[in-house]
């Protein structure tokens, strides 16, 4: 019993120094992350990890690569990193990319609802097409920028990588340079005013 509580002891001594040097390290991202945030951080770690079947060093890993991506609400970025880890299977480090990615390519400023409702919508279509969420996330971190650039939504372009998926059993890496050449092609053929047909975008797929 004496050696099992002196473990159990050590464990504890170690799992304080590693939360601790996780916040120590979010607090030195500059000034992103104000004391307030801190705190709240700080308090909410234990809670908000436990929803998600997480450990309290996951959220704070995940607090802190918001907090480096100049998050100021990294509290709020790190639990929808979790969720999203949680309900599509995926690492900690896709999740991240995701949002990072999703956020900047239809600069939603930030806005945990609204990245919600994208992450939510990116799940319910790799649901119906029967997709893991990690070729969509991966898809839609690589090919999501240049998508929005040309007009698609976030949807649209989250279906338009399931469908090619589907077809072509490639994964999302593979589905997001396939995504990119079509809508690469149909630009240039819009941009010449042919518009979208058969023969334009054979014309391109040739050359």
């Amino acid at each position: 019993m004496k050696d099992f509580l002196i473990s159990e002891l050590q464990d504890n001594i170690t799992n304080l120094r590693e939360l601790y040097a996780l916040l120590t390290e979010i607090q030195k991202t500059g000034n992103a992350i104000s004391q307030s945030e801190l705190a709240r951080i700080g308090s909410e770690a234990a809670a908000a990890a436990s929803r998600y079947g997480m450990t309290t060093a996951e959220y704070l890993k995940a607090a802190r690569e918001a907090a480096s991506a100049g998050y100021g609400n990294a509290a709020d970025i790190a639990e929808l990193s979790l969720a999203a880890q949680n309900a599509g299977n995926i690492t900690a480090e896709l999740a991240n990319q995701y949002i990072n990615a999703t956020d900047k390519a239809y600069q939603l400023g930030g806005s945990v609802s609204r990245l919600t409702q994208v992450l939510d919508g990116t799940q319910a279509i790799g649901s119906r097409n029967a997709i893991g969420m990690a070729d969509l996330a991966e898809g839609m971190s690589l090919a999501g920028e240049y998508a929005a650039s040309l007009g698609l939504g976030a949807d649209e372009t989250a279906a338009s990588l399931a469908a090619i998926i589907s077809a072509t059993g490639q994964n999302g890496s593979e589905a997001a340079g396939s995504l990119k050449a079509i809508l690469s092609l149909t630009q240039q053929v819009k941009d010449e005013g042919q518009g979208i047909d058969g023969a334009g975008l054979a014309k391109y797929a040739n050359s």
